[in-house]
């Protein structure tokens, strides 16, 4: 009975045991099943329930209708490409020997026939644009198609001669004050090898200059470089007229093509590192210059939809209920400039005004 009695009260221990197991398992899926339905219930709430709309779209957001303009300096400065036209050029060869003892030369300058390039030993030697080189001393007497160039040089420089192909005493008198008037002096009235330069024309651009202050020339030496270089450039696509182009604090005005000859800004841009890397490395691309308007323009920077186009570069803007003429300057990133024509004081504009508003 002891056996049998031990191994009831162990049945029932364990008995008692399986019920308590039961009951952990049962409570844990009781406690799942009631945070799932929390969670679909807070879903269900949600999709069921209007979303609260931003206080700006609840009747109380602001329409704006018009905004503040300001005034700004306006001069349309931009990169474009231009092209490049270059020559050889030309000599000018000295027919004298010495030091060289002052100089005009100027890269970039001009020198009008009449004029001296330089003076070697202290005298000066004066360019002459003859319509064929002179090639020997002239003197009284002398004849030949070479003292008839030189007449009508002469003549056209202001001094009294006729053309007779003959050294006479007038053509003398004519030399002497050239050379005067060039710093020097002719005893005789001959002109002498020695005192000119033959220019191929009656101006010309210096492009280099060989011979400076202080130094050695000799006959047949190079005093300076007529032509030559960069003689002209295109702006492609000319944005027209008022418009220069400007580099390195140069500026230079363009023709209706978009040609520039001005010498001065010729020999600023040959002189750059832009100039020197284009010509060194001729597949690279374009040379790029700056163009902007000559004289700057005080513009209104206004939204693109406040202006109403009335023709090609005009318009009006309308502020404070009046219309106000404009010009229509520019326009890019969302921003257009426009010029005032009527001469008012405008503080803001419609930003959609009518777009049947006549633009008086």
């Amino acid at each position: 009975m002891y056996v049998t009695g031990m191994a009831t009260m162990t049945d029932f221990g364990r008995d008692m045991a399986r019920p308590r197991r039961r009951s952990v398992i049962g409570g844990a899926v009781v406690g799942l099943v009631v945070i799932v339905l929390v969670a679909v219930g807070v879903l269900v709430s949600v999709l069921l329930l209007p979303e609260r709309a931003p206080s700006s779209l609840q009747g109380g957001g602001v329409s704006v209708s018009s905004v503040g303009v300001s005034s700004v300096t306006f001069d349309g400065a931009r990169q474009v490409a231009v092209s490049l036209r270059t020559d050889q050029g030309l000599a000018l060869r000295s027919g004298v020997s010495g030091v060289v003892t002052s100089s005009g030369c100027q890269v970039g300058g001009v020198l009008a026939s009449g004029q001296s390039l330089l003076a070697v030993d202290g005298q000066p030697v004066i360019g002459l644009a003859t319509s064929q080189p002179l090639w020997r001393d002239l003197s009284g007497g002398v004849q030949g198609a070479d003292v008839a160039s030189l007449q009508t040089e002469l003549a056209r420089l202001g001094y009294q001669v006729q053309v007779s192909g003959v050294y006479d005493a007038v053509t003398v008198t004519a030399v002497k004050g050239l050379v005067k008037a060039a710093g020097g002096v002719s005893a005789d009235g001959s002109l002498l090898l020695s005192q000119m330069v033959w220019f191929p024309s009656p101006q010309v651009t210096v492009s280099a200059c060989p011979a400076s202050v202080g130094s050695v020339v000799s006959a047949g030496d190079s005093l300076g470089q007529a032509g030559g270089g960069l003689t002209s450039l295109t702006v492609t696509n000319p944005p027209g007229d008022g418009w220069v182009v400007v580099y390195d604090g140069l500026s230079a005005v363009m023709d209706s093509n978009g040609v520039v000859t001005d010498p001065v800004f010729l020999a600023g841009v040959e002189a750059g590192p832009e100039y020197q890397y284009f010509t060194a490395n001729p597949g690279s691309g374009s040379l790029q210059l700056t163009v902007q308007l000559a004289t700057s323009l005080t513009v209104l920077v206004v939204p693109p939809s406040s202006v109403i186009v009335a023709g090609v570069g005009t318009g009006c803007v309308v502020s404070g209920g009046q219309t106000v003429p404009v010009k229509i300057v520019s326009s890019s990133l969302g921003q257009t400039m426009v010029q005032v024509m009527s001469g008012l004081s405008v503080s803001s504009v419609e930003v959609q005004p009518d777009p049947d508003t006549l633009c008086s």
